[in-house]
């Protein structure tokens, strides 16, 4: 599998920046997990017609899908003008917010399929299965295999009791990280700290951790390395447009 970052900052980017997503690609599969703010020009550089199987949404927070609106016009506009591009497009989405989910859904570009706690979705050489997470909002982790490879990615969410299971013996686990330790104000926080990631990362047994979701009102990447090193040495703040072979 091949990990291309489209996006890493939450819940807004820093200068020049863009919001969560990522292009995972297999030999005969591309698929993309979110397209929050600035992906979508990002995604154009490597592909121009758009040739992906399916977007798979973890949650309806515009840092998360907001380019999803933007995508609508690309597809119609290049499909109108002869361009072969996948429409309709498969997307996978919670279906709450339903304000969001609804222009989603009656876009005519998109052929949507609710996520679900347990879901799974089979391509050609790769599977993807969802497990709801714990969110202000329906939030899901994204467990995915190919090729005997196992990469997880978190969605936002905070800390909870279900995750070193689900992200067992992983080798890449893709985390939220937006805060730092001293910034944690509640036991009950929607997203995880940089020591949460790495600890999770610890006690799954994952092979590599790469920090993502961080806070774009001006948390460096060495800040966030610093503290998840601390719990796991294997951790990594990932680079927009950096690709990563898992």
């Amino acid at each position: 599998m091949k990990l291309t970052v489209l996006g890493k900052y939450g819940p807004f980017p820093q200068a020049g920046g863009a919001c969560s997503g990522y292009l995972i690609e297999t030999e005969q599969t591309k698929v993309v997990l979110d397209l929050g703010s600035g992906t979508l020009s990002n995604l154009i550089k490597l592909y121009p017609t758009l040739p992906i199987d399916a977007v798979f949404l973890s949650h309806l927070h515009s840092d998360h899908c907001s380019d999803m609106l933007v995508l609508r016009y690309a597809l119609r506009q290049l499909h109108s003008r002869g361009v072969t591009v996948p429409m309709p497009l498969s997307v996978v989405a919670p279906a709450e917010p339903s304000i969001v989910h609804g222009q989603l859904a009656t876009s005519g570009v998109y052929d949507i399929t609710t996520a679900k706690d347990g879901l799974k979705f089979n391509f050609t050489d790769m599977s993807i299965t969802l497990h709801q997470m714990t969110h202000t909002v329906d939030s899901f982790c994204m467990v995915i295999r190919s090729a005997g490879k196992k990469f997880v990615y978190t969605g936002d969410t905070g800390y909870n009791d279900r995750l070193s299971h689900i992200c067992s013996g992983a080798d890449v686990l893709l985390a939220d990280t937006c805060f730092l330790s001293a910034d944690k104000t509640t036991e009950n926080a929607p997203h995880m700290t940089a020591a949460e990631a790495a600890k999770l990362a610890r006690n799954a047994g994952a092979g590599r951790l790469f920090c993502t979701h961080i806070w774009g009102g001006g948390y460096t990447d060495e800040q966030i390395v610093a503290e998840a090193r601390r719990f796991f040495r294997n951790s990594f703040a990932i680079k927009e447009m950096g690709v990563y072979i898992i």
